[in-house]
């Protein structure tokens, strides 16, 4: 009984809540380790993904050219983390192909055509194709799926 009014005490004072054990939570290592396996199945490249826990950017993920990394923030859910990847190495694969001119390339199109060859690789989340939906595809503009499938090949 003595060892029960502790407990109590000591979870009144320190704000300790049960919930469930944490094991059954995933963690960002977690999430990671899908992102990094959808990564090395779409074929890395020379690219070198890491967990960014710094949050450089308010951004679920981004890629940096000049240091050839896709940085993924460590706050991505393990539900979005295949969806994530997808549309992050659609970007890579911008970049391999347009290098310094891939933002003249693809002007404000850049995002929406990453998230079209996302969607193509069967992501489940795309959101810049929610933001822009439109009565083609889902959201892609044929133009915009043509582009798409350019990066996928």
């Amino acid at each position: 009984m003595k060892a029960l009014a502790i407990i109590v005490i000591a979870v009144l004072l320190f704000g300790l809540t049960i919930s469930e054990p944490v094991h059954a939570i995933p963690t960002p290592k977690a999430c990671m380790t899908e992102v990094l396996a959808r990564a090395a199945q779409l074929g890395i490249n020379g690219w070198l993904w890491i967990e960014d826990n710094e949050h450089k950017i308010d951004a679920a993920a981004f890629v940096d050219p000049a240091t050839h990394s896709v940085h993924i923030s460590d706050f991505v859910s393990c539900e979005l983390a295949v969806s994530v990847a997808n549309h992050e190495w659609a970007h890579t694969r911008q970049m391999d192909t347009y290098g310094e001119r891939t933002t003249a390339a693809y002007g404000d199109e850049l995002e929406i055509i990453a998230d079209c060859a996302s969607m193509l690789l069967e992501s489940t989340y795309t959101p810049y194709i929610a933001r822009k939906k439109t009565k083609e595809c889902f959201g892609c503009t044929q133009l915009q799926l043509i582009s798409a499938r350019n990066l996928l090949k």
